[in-house]
């Protein structure tokens, strides 16, 4: 057999006039006959030259030095994108499955980065990602709301039945109709469940969930978040929960559980984070209900926050044994019945801030309808750290918070001052800071509280300060307006003011003048070391002036300081 000896082009050339001429051995052959068979042979060929410039082209990518790196990191790097480019709108971080051939290999052959499931975007991208997620611990997010896609396919229902037992992350939010069978599908086990999270955002459904709440079989069960359900407290049998977030807003249970509440939480001694959201004043049967067990202690737990009616949170604070060392944030709604229950509350507020934990910190702010008391984190004589491994660590920015709402405004002043007088070591303050000056207090209401602060050095203060200069006044006068032998300025040993806001402006037509005309005053009474603006704007004519009137003013941005 002769080889042709002519280039490819020529060779090429023949070869389709062979294909496309019609043989002349075969006369008797119609035209439409032989155009499908060389339809035939070409779609052979196309595919054959496609595959082989795929290899050409996955050839030619194995070379770049970024296919050089092992599967695994090029997996691990994906991973990365994943957590920053979710699907959505786009394909997100799926786009690195388009770029070549390796990368979509090593995307699909890591089964974790198709664990979090988002039925969001359809039940077939969701089927698709279970598949390749393989039988890894998958992460399930779901929104029964209108604007969910459904799709022919497997029902959320159904994928939750079905994978509830190697899910890791479990997120269902309830927005509309009823969804009786999706709650009766978190009755199976979850035995490598971590973090799940079920909230109804329903304004015309209440839905209740089961007692054998995931067949009570959830042994690594860290962080359950539950919001507008009613919980049937035996169901909270998971001995090894960290954080528990319950949020009944809206609902209102249909019997009086309150010994059934306290005693669920005999069986959740491994919390640390434990946040009650409306919850004990739904079902108390009489503002002081009866209890004939000792309080529960929970021997772990480190931060503890409650957002009640005043008569719910004294209910808590009488039934669990709150450490000192707990750090807590509570937000109680007053009501006219709560008067006696208030004495109550400060009672357990000064056994809390005991002598050996008052801070030399505090923070006060005011509005018409309430106040908030703050002790920073860190101040407090024994702050509680948390462990990196400890999961949903939210420290806050404080180690103590009491806020009271639904205040009468003719109340304000005087439970505040009540509350102040009760704080053990109230008179050792030594750096305050207020928000917006407290502009519910009149000087006389500044002497009233603050007094006996005669240690207090240091006073920080954020703007904008409203147009309420009660501060200012109080701070300007030599002696208490209230006669109650007070004698002298308020806060005598103050060297320090910082003035603080978040891109604030400070002009001195407005503000700048208020301060350098408040410096002038308060030096003549006793003398200042330090005016300090920080996180705001000040023109140069405040910072002239002011350097003027004090030995040192600093303006801070970003942690930097500038002295003039």
């Amino acid at each position: 057999m002769t080889l042709p000896t002519s280039s490819a082009p020529v060779y090429s050339l023949s070869a389709e006039e062979r294909l496309f001429t019609q043989p002349h051995n075969q006369p008797h052959r119609s035209w439409s006959d032989h155009a499908a068979d060389v339809r035939r042979v070409l779609n052979l060929e196309i595919d054959a030259t496609v595959a082989q410039l795929c290899s050409l082209r996955t050839h030619y990518n194995s070379v770049a030095h970024v296919n050089r790196l092992p599967t695994e990191l090029l997996a691990h790097i994906f991973g990365f994108v994943q957590e920053i480019d979710k699907p959505g709108y786009n394909l997100g971080w799926l786009r690195v499955t388009h770029v070549c051939h390796q990368w979509r290999s090593a995307a699909l052959g890591h089964s974790n980065l198709w664990a979090e499931i988002l039925y969001s975007l359809g039940s077939r991208w969701a089927f698709e990602f279970l598949n390749r997620s393989q039988m890894a611990p998958i992460s399930f997010t779901y929104c029964a709301d209108p604007f969910t896609r459904e799709e022919p396919g497997l029902h959320p229902v159904d994928m939750i039945r079905q994978h509830l037992c190697h899910m890791r992350k479990l997120d269902v939010i309830v927005c509309h109709g009823p969804h009786e069978d999706l709650i009766s599908s978190l009755r199976g086990p979850a035995p490598l469940l971590e973090e799940a999270k079920i909230n109804n955002y329903s304004h015309s459904h209440v839905f209740t969930f089961p007692e054998d709440l995931f067949a009570n079989t959830a042994p690594r069960l860290r962080y359950l978040d539950i919001s507008r359900f009613n919980v049937p407290w035996s169901s909270l049998n998971f001995a090894n929960l960290l954080h528990l977030r319950i949020d009944m807003r809206t609902v209102f249970p249909e019997r009086d559980d309150f010994g059934q509440f306290f005693s669920a939480f005999s069986r959740l001694l491994a919390l640390e984070v434990l946040e009650l959201h409306d919850v004990v004043s739904r079902f108390l049967s009489s503002p002081s209900p009866a209890s004939g067990t000792d309080p529960v202690t929970l021997p772990k737990l480190r931060r503890l926050t409650l957002e009640d009616r005043v008569v719910g949170c004294i209910a808590i604070l009488k039934h669990l044994a709150i450490d000192s060392t707990v750090d807590v944030d509570m937000e109680c709604h007053f009501e006219t019945t709560s008067e006696d229950a208030l004495d109550g509350l400060l009672s357990w507020l000064t056994s809390y801030v005991d002598g050996r934990r008052i801070t030399p910190k505090l923070m006060i702010e005011t509005w018409p309808h309430g106040f908030a008391i703050v002790v920073p984190l860190g101040f407090t004589a024994r702050a509680v750290q948390t462990g990196e491994e400890r999961p949903h660590r939210e420290a806050g920015e404080y180690g103590f918070r009491w806020c009271l709402k639904q205040l009468l405004p003719e109340y304000v002043v005087a439970v505040l001052d009540r509350t102040c007088q009760r704080l053990p070591g109230f008179e050792r303050l030594e750096v305050f800071t207020t928000a917006g000056g407290c502009a519910q207090l009149d000087t006389k209401g500044w002497f009233s509280i603050f007094g006996r602060c005669h240690q207090l050095r240091r006073l920080e203060v954020q703007f904008p300060f409203g147009s309420n200069d009660s501060l200012w006044t109080a701070l300007q006068a030599n002696k208490d307006p209230n006669g109650e032998g007070h004698i002298g300025p308020l806060f005598p040993a103050l060297t320090s003011v910082l003035f603080s806001g978040r891109e604030y402006q400070v002009k001195y037509n407005y503000e700048g003048q208020k301060i350098v005309m408040w410096t002038r005053l308060r030096m003549k009474l006793a003398p200042l070391q330090t005016i300090e603006l920080a996180g705001c704007t000040v023109d140069r004519e405040t910072m002239n002036r002011l350097g003027d009137e004090v030995p040192r003013v600093v303006r801070s941005r970003k942690g930097a300081g500038e002295t003039f």
